[in-house]
Parts: structure tokens; C-alpha cells; sequence
């Protein structure tokens, strides 16, 4: 099954979630805390989990399985074809808002991204990362002019982001938004990778699980932007990590920044 393939799925796949979501809001959502008030979980997002584990299973049934519920054996190495998957990204906007919430779903081989998917579940909306061939906007392929125009562009002639991040903390973030045009902050991380991709922001930092990473690595070759930890370094999709996504210019500005604060 080449990549357009595997995408046609992924997308078939998010569109029967998004039916599943929204039958699921008219019912008890089970909201439990995971490690507070800010990190939920509910039975959707299990439930949405088991959904795609069965279809990987049914169409690559040798392929392995990392999801952010653990509902299933979970892959240990990124060996062979690894399927990296967050059922419900943005859930405590998906119980407070009912708004502002997507699924997200990377296919990697021997460590490499080949195929994502991050999938609007209130929206529809999809952004689909095909390794080496294009990024596709509802289907569309993707007009990169707005990306590259960002290449040379510094900090305080774009947006940033972030989430999860003390502003007030040792890393200054709050003198650093100050640098920029303003800061954002969308409660999801697949939205960051959206707005980032879009060009709509140019620089987005957190402290992100495989599942946050794994499409915007993917996105990051094909739009332009670099994907490093705060020390410039790849990252390690088996990790949770602080993340720096920008736009190259804007990476080095935030890098030496960063490289001073510490």
C-alpha cells in the first residue's frame, strides 16, 4: 500500500471517529483526571483508541502501536512500521469548550515518518503530511508561498505560541513573547502544529509526548520549519521533550535565547 494510500484511510479513519465524537457528546463523557484538573481523559478517548487500533491492526496487521491511552501493547523502538497515535488532542477544550480538538495519526518506518494525519474532530478540517510528495489542506495540496516567506523572517514580525510553559519561568518565555508580534496559546498541540504549518504562527515551544511530535515532524520537512528540543537537538519520538518548532531564522533567534538563560 504506497503513502496515498495509507493517507486515503487515515482520513477515512478520522472521519468515523468524528462520528463516534459527535454521538458521544450527547452521552456521559466519563471525564476522569490523569494527573490533575488540566490533563482529562474520557471514555471517547479510549474508545477512539481501540477504534484505531483495530484498523491498523485489520490492514498492517504486523505493524506496531504507540497511543497516548495505552489501549494495547505499546511499541518500545521506532523498528520496523510504528503507528504513533493521540485519539483526543486538546481534551479539556473537548469537555470545557466542545470546540478546539483534533486526532492525530503518524505512520513511521525504521524511525522515519511516512504518512500523518491531524484531523479536526469539531471541524473536519484535515492537514495530511505525505513524506517527501506534500502537505494536503482538506484534500488540497498546499500553497507553500506564505512558508517560504518565512524562511528569513525574525521573531518580532511573526506569532507565537505555546502551552504547558511557565511564562514566568527560568526560560523568560514571557520576555520572549514580548519579542514577538503576540502570543497565542490554543490549548492543543495539533492546533500549534496546524497554525505553525499554515504559517499562521511562526513559532510554537512546549513540553510534548511522541504522539504532540510525530505528524510535525513529518509537516516540519515539507513546510519549511525546523523541530528541535531547546538544545537544537533531534528529537526522540519515545520521550516526552521540550520542543522548539520555528521557522529557521526564527530557530536560531529562540535557540541563543534559550542557550542564555540557562
Amino acid at each position: 500500500m504506497d503513502k496515498k494510500e495509507i493517507a486515503e484511510l487515515m482520513v477515512s479513519w478520522a472521519k468515523e471517529a468524528k462520528i463516534l465524537v459527535d454521538a458521544g457528546l450527547k452521552q456521559d463523557l466519563g471525564v476522569k483526571e490523569k494527573t490533575g484538573a488540566r490533563d482529562l481523559v474520557t471514555v471517547l478517548d479510549g474508545q477512539l483508541e481501540r477504534f484505531y487500533r483495530s484498523q491498523i491492526k485489520k490492514y498492517f496487521p504486523n505493524d506496531r502501536i504507540l497511543g497516548e491511552e495505552g489501549q494495547g501493547d505499546q511499541a518500545q523502538s521506532l523498528e520496523g512500521a510504528v503507528w504513533i497515535i493521540d485519539p483526543i488532542d486538546g481534551t479539556l477544550n473537548f469537555v470545557k469548550q466542545r470546540a478546539h480538538y483534533v486526532t492525530m495519526l503518524a505512520r513511521y518506518v525504521d524511525g522515519v515518518g511516512q504518512v500523518g494525519l491531524i484531523y479536526g474532530l469539531d471541524t473536519g478540517q484535515s492537514l495530511l503530511a505525505l513524506a517527501q510528495e506534500g502537505a494536503y489542506l482538506n484534500g488540497q495540496p498546499l500553497n507553500l508561498e506564505r512558508q517560504q516567506a518565512l524562511a528569513d523572517v525574525s521573531l518580532d514580525q511573526v506569532l507565537m505560541s505555546t502551552e504547558a510553559l511557565p511564562l514566568d519561568g527560568d526560560l523568560g518565555l514571557y520576555q520572549l513573547s514580548k519579542a514577538s508580534l503576540g502570543l497565542r496559546i490554543f490549548g492543543c498541540a495539533g492546533l500549534d502544529v496546524v497554525h505553525l504549518a499554515l504559517g499562521r504562527t511562526g513559532l510554537y515551544l512546549n513540553h510534548l509526548y511522541p504522539w504532540d511530535n510525530a505528524v510535525a515532524l513529518i509537516l516540519a520537512d515539507l513546510c519549511g520549519f525546523k523541530l528541535t528540543d531547546f538544545q537544537g537537538q533531534p528529537l526522540n519520538l519515545l520521550d516526552r521533550q521540550y520542543v522548539l518548532m520555528a521557522y529557521p531564522k526564527i530557530h536560531d533567534q529562540v535557540l541563543n535565547y534559550l542557550k542564555k538563560r540557562r
